[in-house]
């Protein structure tokens, strides 16, 4: 009888640490999919594009470690379980690294939309993470911006006008979301050109790259925002 106890109070206790784990890792896009957009995922990322109208608020979710990137300023209001909130003023053009983030709502207590792109980190790390070529921000100073770093990730703006070329240069793995532009070329080292469509609202992810070289090949200013991974 005692046996039979024990199980049921281990089986029991199982259930609640489960019951717990699930109240505090609640998927946004699961409960506010209209303020929440996958733009794109895979073993390693998952970027979303998060947006919110005046006087709009989400429901209560949590977030993994993740790197964000603010494209329009806003004023929002961090509800938390607990009752407490945390007012914020975003302004455009902001970037930065959190760590997970438990249970929180988001509002919009401004009078202009919430648009904010996020890359949440998984817990496996891309295979080869090591650029080959020199860094950007070095032979390309022109060109990128840096807009923040840790160990965990480091947040480009690639910005370049039309016919602007920069120097070879080598990524690590990365994900990337376009804000503005039109069309592009890269240059590898032996002179082979790859066109691409660089549209606003682009997103795609890449494996460490080779030393290369890009041009706007566009009429119009290219403007990108680069999420470069490091090692977790």
């Amino acid at each position: 009888m005692h046996k039979y106890l024990l199980l049921m109070l281990v089986a029991f206790w199982c259930l609640s640490e489960r019951t717990f784990a699930d109240e505090q890792n609640v998927d946004p896009v699961q409960v506010s999919p209209g303020s929440y957009k996958v733009l794109l995922e895979n073993d390693f990322v998952r970027m979303l594009e998060i947006t919110a109208k005046p006087g709009e608020r989400d429901e209560m979710h949590s977030h993994p470690e993740s790197a964000w990137y603010a494209v329009t300023s806003s004023k929002i209001r961090l509800h938390n379980t607990d009752g407490s909130s945390k007012d914020i003023d975003v302004q455009a053009g902001m970037a930065n690294f959190q760590d997970a983030v438990h249970m929180h709502s988001m509002e919009n207590i401004g009078d202009t939309d919430v648009k904010i792109i996020m890359v949440e980190l998984k817990d496996i790390t891309p295979p080869v993470l090591e650029a080959s070529g020199p860094d950007p921000l070095v032979v390309s100073s022109d060109v990128y911006k840096l807009l923040s770093e840790n160990d965990m990730v480091r947040i480009l703006e690639l910005t370049t006008k039309p016919g602007q070329k920069d120097n070879m240069h080598g990524h690590p793995a990365n994900v990337f979301y376009v804000l503005s532009g039109k069309s592009g070329r890269l240059y590898d080292e032996q002179g082979v050109v790859k066109e691409l469509s660089l549209t606003a609202g682009t997103a795609s992810y890449q494996n460490a790259t080779k030393s290369h070289q890009f041009e706007n090949s566009g009429d119009t200013e290219i403007k990108v925002i680069m999420f470069e991974l490091k090692s977790k």
